[in-house]
């Protein structure tokens, strides 16, 4: 067996643990955050010191999230709808939005994989005609999902406090494509969300249109 028919086949076998395994890491991840979530809350209501050894190391990977919420122009706003301290219904809110949001970094990199191990597998079948476009096709995906995931850590980031390196070099190749055309629609920079919802649905059907075009 050729050594690429091999590659491509591990590169197909780690798609298919992707995909069966992925949901299940995310559905724990974010209950272990809401448990912390449920920690934070019981020692703040019930007055525990937040300085003993068990109550600060629990207390402790939510601290950052819990600062960006309150630092957050979000915050103020629902305070003053609600006339109460809304920061446990929207760190909640933030919670349900991280579920939704993490699937969107597993799909680039199955996408991504999956392209990578039909173009391994076509040029070790020396079907190098459809591998040469299997592998254009491959590098372009490599772009698009690339953007896609750099707009998930810049929403990541935004509403989380997490990937801070990560955000800022994705905010030197995405802002620069963006910014000329939302400010002619947008000056404030307040659709920047909007916009980025509907550029991610744009990439995806650029990369439907790719993978039917070059696999």
């Amino acid at each position: 067996m050729s050594p690429l028919t091999t590659a491509g086949k591990w590169f197909a076998y780690a798609v298919e643990w992707l995909l069966l395994y992925s949901q299940s890491i995310i559905n724990w991840v974010c209950l272990v955050l809401l448990l912390l979530i449920v920690v934070r809350y019981l020692t703040d209501r019930f007055n525990v010191n937040p300085f003993g050894r068990l109550p600060f190391y629990l207390r402790r990977p939510t601290d950052r999230w819990f600062y960006y919420v309150k630092q957050s122009s979000l915050y103020p706003a629902a305070r003053r709808a609600f006339q109460f301290d809304p920061i446990w219904l929207l760190l909640l809110a933030g919670l349900l939005l991280l579920y939704l949001i993490l699937p969107s970094l597993i799909f680039p990199v199955v996408g991504t994989l999956q392209a990578v191990s039909t173009t391994l597998l076509y040029f070790g079948a020396g079907r190098m005609s459809q591998g040469a476009s299997a592998l254009i096709g491959t590098l372009a995906l490599v772009v698009v999902y690339g953007l896609m995931l750099m707009m998930v850590m810049l929403v990541l980031n935004s509403f989380f406090g997490v990937l801070e390196r990560q955000a800022r070099k994705a905010q030197t190749i995405i802002y620069p494509l963006i910014t000329p055309v939302l400010f002619r629609i947008d000056p404030s920079g307040r659709l920047l969300p909007l916009f980025f919802l509907l550029l991610g649905i744009i990439l995806q059907l650029i990369a439907s249109k790719i993978a039917e075009s070059f696999f």
